[in-house]
């Protein structure tokens, strides 16, 4: 999967590309993508152990990045998604919208983002 086309859609979401979280965000997302069966958690100490940091300050970076999309959560409608907008938006739940997004060549299109899982 080309990194252009996630950090795109997270561009669209509204993540700011400035964020350390952005980047390991993009990186989480490949390697989901490349092994899709292994869980969050064991991927983002991947992603952690490539940067040289700790998995608490990867997640931190990862979920800060995330709460960010939180005020562009009107980018995403669906009347199946009211579960997953209610309270915490978890990285696994995130991580599986944007990778929707991706399959449904969703990057591609000028409109808001609208998913159904």
């Amino acid at each position: 999967m080309e990194r252009s086309r996630i950090e795109k859609i997270l561009v669209k979401l509204g993540v700011p590309m400035h964020l350390k979280g952005f980047s390991n965000l993009v990186r989480l997302i490949e390697l989901c993508l490349e092994e899709p069966k292994v869980g969050i958690t064991k991927l983002i100490n991947v992603v952690a152990n490539e940067n040289n940091d700790t998995y608490i300050a990867t997640e931190r970076s990862i979920k800060f990045a995330i709460m960010r999309f939180g005020n562009n959560r009107d980018l995403i409608c669906d009347k199946n998604l009211t579960e997953f907008f209610k309270g915490k938006m978890t990285t696994k739940c995130f991580v599986k919208t944007v990778i929707y997004c991706l399959e449904h060549n969703l990057d591609k299109s000028k409109k808001a983002v609208c998913v159904k899982l």
